[in-house]
């Protein structure tokens, strides 16, 4: 028999495309209240092994540029506006400006950096969260440090004299007298409550970071400063799964008074479907956001407050453990997504990368842009990955509801949000197929027609931030594996600043 007659007698088997539909309804069901952003650490090159709080920090590499480093400064602003990014938190370290007397300097280069990122913010329309990481080491409580990771970055001896002397002037200074009205929340101490940051050696570390609070806010209040102009944000805890209000209420104790936002860390996700691995005890991603995520967003929201994912530094391939160059794959950029797609339709008003600058040297590189000579380049799958993920989630967007039916089982393996800036704004939709080898045929159903067409913005393995195509109303399109793709009628070119 000749093989053509084989192939005519025998067809071979034709497989189905994989197909998603994507259904966007026009109900609301909460609002992207500070978009998507990145952190910024002041830490990072101050030199020594204290400022950040913690063990095995050593923060001698530089990643920001010098204060006469114009062409670095021009080519670091003029990317995070081509992110547009929505929040910035910047890490202040206490020990780069604290002088020995106890004084604050505010003439330092962390407030020259600062000054410079908050004019960048003012004029882009973003908001900065503060946190100065620990407590002063003058202030601090005496004894030993705790048996986790925490290193010089015990309790405040005084809550008070914290607040008064420290927390206190400082805000003054940056909002009051300064004018940096886009400092718009503080946290006074970076994960506070788990691996011993906040230890309290003579105490119990809930109730002394509870008395931390109720001073500093009755010295905000004080000052006019809190909650009209400076909201506090807590409890910011490492990971999702780490949520300590139940200790605080085992105790007695009530945060709800003295937070005007809650916000949590998040690094413990994996896809659905892959296994654990020992980079670190990961979850997967719909146990995670089921069980854990959701019920954190609806406590917050049962109370009128924001919920926010203020650092995001997925670890799952890699970053203090295992490949070091983890946090920089297309993998890792897919499951940021992922989290952050699914985390804004739990309700989360926020969600910010760790970090933009990174020395890469500490744990992992996690930079969006590195060094190069005196000026930045942007680490190719991060960067223009998260271009992709932030520019059209505008801040203030209202988040409608969709519903995605998937060939797929047991995991649908597509996830997608929609955003829309007002009743007749501009509308985005964020998809995500997060599949590792299958093309899937997506056909979006709108609410209603749109006057302005809809750009096709893909990052993918290959294809990076780039546009693919334009469509209108009802479309079809086809998402390759590990994808992220806009569709927008918000009018970015890609590569425009």
């Amino acid at each position: 028999m000749s093989l053509s007659s084989s192939i005519a007698s025998n067809p071979p088997l034709l497989l189905s495309p994989r197909r998603a539909t994507l259904t966007v309804r026009e109900n609301s069901q909460s609002r992207l209240l500070e978009g998507i952003g990145v952190n910024w650490c002041d830490a990072f090159g101050m030199g020594g092994e204290t400022g950040m709080g913690r063990r095995n920090a050593p923060l001698n590499t530089p990643c920001i540029p010098l204060l006469d480093n114009s062409e670095g400064w021009d080519d670091v602003l003029a990317d995070l506006t081509l992110l547009k990014a929505g929040c910035i938190r910047f890490l202040l370290p206490p020990e780069g400006f604290i002088t020995r007397r106890g004084t604050m300097d505010f003439d330092s280069a962390h407030f020259q950096r600062l000054e410079r990122i908050a004019a960048w913010a003012g004029a882009n329309g973003a908001s900065i969260i503060l946190d100065t990481i620990c407590v002063p080491q003058h202030l601090q409580i005496k004894g030993e440090d705790g048996p986790g990771g925490a290193n010089q970055n015990r309790a405040a001896a005084d809550p008070m004299a914290f607040a008064e002397k420290f927390a206190g002037p400082l805000l003054d200074y940056c909002v009051a007298e300064r004018g940096w009205t886009q400092i718009r929340y503080y946290n006074p101490v970076s994960e506070p409550l788990y691996d011993g940051v906040y230890h309290h050696p003579k105490g119990d570390s809930h109730r002394a970071y509870a008395g931390l609070l109720a001073s500093l806010r009755k010295e905000l209040i004080d000052r006019d400063l809190s909650p009209q102009r400076i909201s506090l944000i807590g409890p910011g805890s490492p990971t999702v799964q780490d949520w300590p209000i139940p200790d605080f209420h085992s105790r007695g104790l009530d945060l709800d008074p003295l937070l005007d936002a809650y916000d949590q860390h998040q690094k413990s996700a994996r896809f659905d479907g892959t296994p654990p691995n020992s980079n670190l005890d990961s979850l997967p991603m719909t146990e995670l956001i089921n069980r854990h995520l959701l019920p954190h967003i609806h406590y917050a929201q049962s109370r009128g407050k924001p919920f926010i994912i203020t650092e995001m530094a997925h670890s799952y391939y890699g970053g203090a453990n295992g490949d070091r160059n983890g946090p920089a794959t297309h993998d890792t950029f897919l499951l940021d997504a992922e989290f952050t797609i699914r985390a804004i339709n739990a309700g989360a008003q926020g969600v910010l990368r760790w970090s933009l600058l990174n020395p890469g040297d500490i744990d992992g590189r996690w930079a969006l842009l590195e060094p190069s000579e005196n000026s930045y380049r942007r680490a190719e799958n991060t960067f223009y990955g998260y271009a992709t993920l932030i520019r059209y989630a505008r801040p203030h967007a209202d988040v409608l509801e969709t519903v995605v039916e998937s060939s797929f089982h047991p995991w649908p393996h597509v996830h997608a949000c929609a955003l829309r800036k007002s009743p007749q704004g501009d509308l985005t939709l964020l998809v995500v197929n997060d599949h590792e080898s299958e093309q899937v045929e997506l056909s979006v159903k709108l609410p209603t027609a749109l006057r302005k067409k809809i750009s096709i913005i893909r990052t993918d393995r290959i294809v990076k931030h780039a546009k693919i195509d334009e469509a209108r109303r009802d479309f079809t399109d086809r998402l390759p594996p590990r994808s992220l793709t806009a569709y927008t009628t918000l009018d970015y070119d890609p590569l425009e600043r």
